[in-house]
């Protein structure tokens, strides 16, 4: 994964409200290629996702407990 890059071709964009997430990687474990828990505690993540991960991306954002991932664009 390349966090904060976009995936070519993307027509989803994830953003995610840093003040509400508490890292309890649910995002990780929905959409390992999307997010990633650093061991210095930090969430990096794709900002723009393909079509073939929007799945992916619907799932961590549904499952976030604080409700921190915002998704927009085409495909939602």
């Amino acid at each position: 994964m390349s966090p904060r890059r976009a995936l070519h071709g993307s027509s989803l964009t994830i953003s995610v409200n840093n003040g509400r997430c508490h890292l309890y990687g649910t995002c990780q474990y929905e959409a390992p290629s999307l997010f990633e828990l650093t061991e210095d505690e930090r969430l990096r993540y794709v900002t723009e996702v393909i079509p073939e991960y929007a799945d992916q991306a619907r799932a961590a954002a549904m499952a976030c407990p604080m409700r921190a991932i915002q998704l927009s664009g085409e495909r939602l």
